[in-house]
């Protein structure tokens, strides 16, 4: 997770870098970990 968040952070700032968006990016990001994660756990209930 920490190699993501790095290049997610690498990214972020190549793509973009304006700190009035960073709270977005952070939302966004978190998001989408929080999305794959309920995934993973779904497959693991159906196991």
């Amino acid at each position: 997770m920490y190699a993501a968040a790095r290049y997610n952070a690498f990214f972020f700032y190549e793509a973009d870098g304006e700190n009035k968006n960073k709270e977005e990016a952070l939302d966004y990001y978190s998001d989408q970990y929080r999305k794959m994660m309920q995934e993973c756990m779904k497959e693991w209930v159906s196991v």
